[in-house]
């Protein structure tokens, strides 16, 4: 019974969904952050900001893509990480995915 202190935890794929969902707005802001006119700090604020897939629902909150220190530093550097987690993630993925096929239990992630 689900308490007021209870949170969701994704699911494996649904996790992998949101990093692959956060590649995406860290290479937009990379883009803007790289057009050759130039940016303004308004643009520059206005790609740093979540638009959530409207498919996804309401989620309730948003906020800044990069919280501290906004540069092209750390939104490339936040893009790096995304994607080794990717890496690690879309590889449980793929192993669970296999063993289930094969009769044994998913790998606890």
């Amino acid at each position: 019974r689900p308490s007021r202190h209870s949170v969701y935890v994704l699911p494996l794929d649904e996790f992998v969904q949101v990093l692959e969902y956060r590649e995406r707005v860290l290479l937009r802001l990379i883009e803007v952050w790289r057009k050759p006119q130039g940016n303004t700090t308004e643009e520059l604020e206005q790609a740093n900001r979540w638009r959530w897939p409207a498919e996804w629902g309401d989620l309730g909150w948003s906020g800044p893509i990069i919280r501290e220190r906004l540069s092209l530093y750390s939104a490339e550097d936040d893009l790096m990480q995304t994607r080794t987690a990717l890496n690690r993630y879309r590889m449980r993925l793929l192993t669970g995915s296999r063993a289930i096929g094969e009769g044994a239990r998913p790998a606890v992630v």
